[in-house]
């Protein structure tokens, strides 16, 4: 077998649970932020009513911006430093001094060797194989659960699972103001719209009050007509 495929491999694998680490976790804060501004909005809704009860989506929006926010700091960010092989191999040696510049080094001798040739110029490739296979057998005795805690997505993991019980709580023994809440959320603002126009006087009219004065244009020579309790 080729020495540098291990650390092909390793790699490869690592940059999937990293990545897969990274989602579960920003999942979990962004199921946390919607989930808390959400019940807040209709809690603030429900206790305001028609009048004030949009403020509740100032609430409802800050958890979806919270959920985005977290979407881009712990998924985005730390994982676009990482797709890239020579890349991941740059953070695996940060994380680990012990490896000597081993993986960094044996990713770039692979590449220079590949279909045949001959690497940079004064490399060994009997030097390179071997600080692959040295490489390989750091790496087996480190293990890549060392490099992928998962102690914060456990955290995260268990406070989410302890808010969706909650909410489910929370619907189940006060359902009804929630309910209420989410109606006052959703029509709040259309009648706010309503009534922030100029104000009309509604006066009721009975159809036998009134009469019309019909006047014609003076080319058809026609005498004004006024209809009575029309």
């Amino acid at each position: 077998m080729e020495p540098f495929s291990p650390i092909h491999r390793f790699l490869n694998d690592l940059g999937q649970r990293l990545r897969g680490r990274a989602a579960a976790e920003a999942s979990w804060v962004a199921v946390l932020c919607t989930l808390t501004g959400t019940l807040v909005g209709l809690s603030i809704s429900a206790a305001l009513g028609f009048e004030h009860g949009a403020w509740g989506w100032l609430s409802v929006l800050a958890g979806v911006t919270g959920a985005a926010i977290a979407g881009w700091r712990l998924w985005w960010r730390p994982t676009r430093g990482q797709r890239d092989e020579t890349d991941l191999a740059r953070w695996v040696e940060s994380q680990v001094p012990d490896l000597h510049s081993g993986v960094i080094t044996s990713v770039e001798a692979s590449r220079a060797l590949s279909g045949g040739g001959q690497g940079w110029p004064g490399m060994e490739a009997s030097l390179a194989h071997e600080t692959a296979r040295r490489t390989t057998e750091t790496l087996d005795a480190l293990g890549m659960e060392s490099l992928v805690s998962r102690e914060r997505l456990a955290q995260l993991s268990r406070l989410g699972r302890w808010t969706l019980m909650a909410t489910v709580g929370l619907f189940w023994w006060g359902g009804d103001v929630l309910i209420d809440g989410l109606h006052v959320l959703l029509e709040a603002p259309m009648a706010h719209a309503a009534g922030s126009g100029d104000d009309v006087e509604e006066v009721e009219l009975l159809v036998g009050d009134l009469s019309l004065r019909l006047v014609y244009p003076a080319y058809l020579e026609l005498q004004p007509r006024t209809i009575p309790r029309t």
